[in-house]
């Protein structure tokens, strides 16, 4: 009996232990999401100010240069099979 009380004690030390610690990295976690909204924030601000934001122009390029790159691919795809139905037959 005394032994399972002090196991429960013990048990209830740790849940408060990791409840501390979850807390913290809530917290944590808070401050990011802030940080994050207010980068948007000024994004968005200096997007509005040039007339585009840097970060769109600079996204559109990275998604223009991965459909280049899908399409050479689908290419080199095609030639590949292409190659072999001709070598097979």
């Amino acid at each position: 009996m005394e032994a399972n009380l002090i196991q429960r004690d013990e048990r209830l030390r740790e849940l408060e232990k990791e409840q501390a610690e979850t807390k913290a990295y809530v917290k944590m976690i808070q401050e990011d999401i802030r940080d994050i909204r207010q980068n948007i924030r000024e994004i968005k601000t200096r997007g509005e100010a040039s007339g585009r934001s840097q970060a769109v122009d600079s996204w559109q390029q990275v998604v223009i240069e991965l459909i280049k790159l899908a399409s050479l691919s689908m290419v080199i795809l095609g030639a590949i099979v292409g190659a072999v139905k001709i070598i097979g037959n």
